[in-house]
């Protein structure tokens, strides 16, 4: 592994243009890099699901 990364607080809001997120990442290993954060918006999988009638 070339460095590692911790990801923390993040944050969605929703606003007039989508949803926006924030999310801070800190290189904790012992080279410098660049962190990448990938979103993959979706259903959650709290979401209410309706129930079918027999």
């Amino acid at each position: 592994m070339y460095t590692e990364f911790v990801y923390s607080d993040l944050a969605v809001q929703r606003t007039d243009n989508g949803p926006t997120a924030v999310v801070t990442v800190h290189n904790t290993g012992d080279r410098a890099g660049e962190g990448t954060v990938h979103a993959y918006p979706g259903v959650s999988t709290d979401a209410t699901m309706p129930q079918v009638k027999k």
